[in-house]
């Protein structure tokens, strides 16, 4: 009896992994297409890695039932620049999160928790007063990848009203962390430039100083995911997952103190970025409580990076 994570070395998954383990959670194995071992080699001894494919669904079921999987974390994905590839966006979003939720089922798993995304709200520009959003709002994906995103979200749904299958989907705004450029599909973004650029001691243009912005941290992220796997009385399915609202400028003058001659530009021009999501029915339903905010988040974030610097 094992718990599985999909994409189990990549972002979110490596972050997740670490967590399960230091909760004293397990078996755990860790499959994806191409493990990154030295992403996960603090607990390597703790978890199992195997090297698979979700898209292939004989490969999925052959794990699922050779360590008696009871339970199922999807974190495996397509992002960033799914536009460009379509094909592979579906095969990896769409037919991977088909045959997670088909495996599950076939083989009795009891919970399949699984990252759908806030992207299936429209983007929008950075400002002084930004909305933030939560379940009720209207959704309306402007990308391959969120609308794949939302087509996941209503199989599972039509799942569980005909089959009664378990599942529970969370959806991250932007999230920050060691590995977010990593991510298939994915290039780098403001929330790993803003802080690994100036740190660096390279110039960097940032929105207008009383801009905010959403700091999501990814250690907080998978508390939510584990939050969301141990809760037992749910009247929902679908959670939005954020972070702590802070102005540029605060958080610019948080990195000066870490790096007083950072070279930072504050731009005139505001910055399209996922919208900012509550996590007001996440803690209600869940009992998921954040631990870290801006600043907390953006030290163990450099302290993590240390520790991975050869």
């Amino acid at each position: 009896m094992a718990i599985l994570i999909t994409g189990g070395t990549g972002f979110l998954g490596r972050y997740l992994a670490r967590s399960l383990v230091e909760k004293g959670e397990g078996p755990i194995v860790l499959f994806s297409r191409a493990p990154k071992r030295q992403a996960v080699a603090d607990i390597a001894d703790k978890v199992e890695l195997v090297s698979g494919d979700c898209a292939e669904y004989t490969e999925l079921l052959r794990v699922v039932k050779t360590y008696s999987i009871t339970d199922i974390f999807h974190m495996a994905g397509f992002v960033g620049q799914a536009d460009k590839a379509p094909a592979e966006t579906i095969r990896v979003n769409l037919v991977s999160t088909n045959n997670v939720f088909e495996a599950a089922m076939f083989a009795g798993v009891g919970r399949v928790v699984w990252a759908s995304t806030a992207a299936v709200y429209p983007s929008v520009l950075t400002g002084p007063a930004p909305v933030v959003l939560d379940e009720s709002t209207s959704v309306a994906p402007q990308t391959i990848y969120a609308a794949g995103k939302l087509w996941c979200e209503c199989l599972a749904e039509n799942y569980r009203q005909r089959y009664g299958f378990d599942h529970v989907a969370i959806r991250p705004t932007s999230v920050f962390g060691v590995g977010r450029s990593e991510r298939l599909g994915e290039g780098r973004s403001m929330y790993t430039d803003m802080i690994e650029e100036l740190l660096a001691g390279k110039r960097y243009v940032v929105p207008p100083r009383c801009h905010k912005l959403m700091w999501a941290y990814a250690g907080d992220c998978a508390e939510a995911f584990y939050c969301a796997w141990k809760a037992e009385r749910l009247e929902h399915r679908v959670f939005l997952f954020g972070g702590e609202v802070c102005s540029v400028g605060e958080t610019v003058d948080y990195l000066r103190t870490l790096a007083p001659h950072i070279d930072v530009v504050f731009g005139a021009d505001p910055t399209r970025i996922v919208p900012m999501v509550s996590t007001a029915l996440l803690e209600k339903e869940t009992g998921y409580r954040p631990r870290y905010g801006m600043r907390e988040g953006i030290r163990r974030y450099l302290d993590e990076l240390q520790r991975a610097a050869p």
